[in-house]
């Protein structure tokens, strides 16, 4: 081999030498940037597990939340209407009260006083009494024969229309009667029982108005 062959091979050595090195340096800095891509795939992988995490904790979260204000809401729900059912139920047993002792006391002050004409009187008219719950008053409407319309008009007023009418008549006990007929048997019960000034029975609270209408009393104007 000639001088100028060994010079061409060393050249070529060199060369290829040198190409090693640039393909070396191409590997490791491919390796450099897999590991980078590796461990930015890795870390972007992590933070979305994380994600997933704390968003399927925040469902629950939530979830739970829903279901404990839907819960509270029901039994509030429950709980009003439970309250509703009572303040209805209270107003309505006050409302016959008034209703009753209203009708019984109106019935005795026109002058029936036969038991068992004013417990017929109380069945005839009671359904036909109404109650201002505001007021703690009892009333009729009365509808115009000619007109139909409807007027309120006082249980008081309303008694004593009606016991002036011949349905009423019938009931009505005479004074000083102890027949029968319109005067009816035992007509003299309120003469020896209580009496007691209008005034006087308004002052009483329902219940011993009540009781004072179931014992005879009489009220005197």
């Amino acid at each position: 081999m000639s001088m100028a062959e060994e010079k061409k091979l060393e050249d070529l050595e060199l060369k290829l030498a040198e190409a090693q090195k640039s393909i070396d340096a191409l590997v490791a800095k491919n390796k450099e940037l897999l590991e980078e891509k590796r461990a930015t795939k890795s870390g972007a992988e992590r933070q979305l597990l994380e994600a997933q995490d704390r968003i399927a904790e925040l469902e629950t979260q939530v979830a739970k939340a829903t279901a404990d204000s839907k819960k509270a809401a029901d039994k509030y729900a429950t709980d009003i209407k439970a309250a509703q059912d009572a303040a209805l139920a209270k107003s309505a047993k006050l409302g016959q009260l008034i209703r009753d002792e209203g009708v019984q006391r109106e019935a005795l002050a026109v002058g029936i006083k036969n038991p068992v004409h004013l417990k017929a009187v109380m069945a005839m008219l009671r359904e036909q009494v109404q109650v201002d719950e505001e007021k703690g008053e009892a009333f009729v409407l009365a509808k115009d024969a000619k007109t139909g319309a409807e007027t309120r008009k006082g249980l008081s007023d309303f008694m004593k229309e009606w016991a002036q009418s011949d349905e009423g008549k019938a009931f009505v006990t005479v004074p000083g009667s102890s027949g029968g007929g319109s005067a009816g048997p035992g007509s003299g019960a309120g003469s020896s029982g209580k009496t007691m000034s209008r005034t006087s029975f308004e002052a009483l609270d329902p219940s011993a108005r009540l009781e004072f209408s179931k014992a005879g009393g009489t009220l005197t104007e």
